[in-house]
């Protein structure tokens, strides 16, 4: 759906995102970056309600391409806020491999579970998303504290339920959980017109 006004609706998500930190009385905020274009409006308006020393972004690998590194290396830069990179690689790999073999001590069968693995790709995406939650939390905390926001939009939460409760789900606030994955795309460009000109 076209967006009527789009600096308007980038003004009122702004204010909102201040208002509610003021309300709060927490100065601070953290984001998990992906790369993608969610967390590109999420950080765009977070430097803009809060300034960019105030925000801290996150980006946590697990067998990640260096693509989307370089995508949130490149936004990160772009908005002016420091932008902290975790390669979870190791850790989840490492921890895969325990839960299988525990399944398996506990009486499990092994060709069974790398079977359910490979059938339905959203059993190791769950854990994926889980292990990250906790990181963005801890270097929000060990950062200063404050509010760590979301990045889900309408499509993805509510009608395609593309959502990881305790992972992607764990955040204190979702400020564009109502726009459309096409408003939200309408807002990534009016956000870059914004923060070019300024």
């Amino acid at each position: 759906m076209p967006v009527p006004n789009v600096d308007a609706l980038i003004d009122e998500r702004v204010e909102a995102i201040a208002q509610y930190h003021r309300e709060t009385g927490i100065q601070r905020a953290e984001l998990d970056l992906s790369g993608g274009v969610d967390s590109a409006v999420m950080a765009g308006l977070l430097v803009l309600a809060l300034g960019p020393d105030a925000v801290t972004l996150v980006y946590s690998s697990i067998n990640s391409g260096s693509e989307t590194q370089n995508r949130a290396r490149s936004l990160a830069h772009a908005v002016g806020a420091r932008l902290v990179v975790h390669d979870l690689t190791t850790t989840y790999e490492a921890m895969i491999a325990d839960m299988r073999k525990n399944l398996i001590v506990a009486g499990f069968d092994d060709t069974e579970i790398a079977q359910r693995i490979a059938n339905d790709n959203t059993i190791l995406g769950s854990i994926r998303s889980c292990l990250r939650a906790p990181l963005g939390r801890g270097y929000l905390r060990m950062t200063g504290n404050g509010i760590r926001h979301g990045t889900g939009n309408e499509c993805e939460d509510r009608w395609l339920r593309f959502y990881q409760k305790g992972g992607d789900g764990e955040v204190d606030s979702n400020p564009i959980a109502m726009l459309s994955k096409g408003e939200v795309f309408q807002l990534a460009r009016g956000l870059g017109n914004r923060l070019n000109a300024q």
